[in-house]
């Protein structure tokens, strides 16, 4: 199995990190959610 490496790897490990200590509320993060169902991308504000 390879090991995953590079700094996108480690931006993204961050970013999800950070997230579990600060989640947005749902009503922020609806509109986001509903966009990346539909195929766009995720962008919380």
């Amino acid at each position: 199995m390879a090991v995953p490496e590079g700094p996108e790897v480690a931006h993204l490990a961050t970013a999800a990190h950070a997230i579990g200590f600060h989640p947005p509320s749902r009503h922020s993060s609806a509109d986001a959610l509903l966009g990346w169902f539909a195929g766009r991308p995720v962008v919380l504000d």
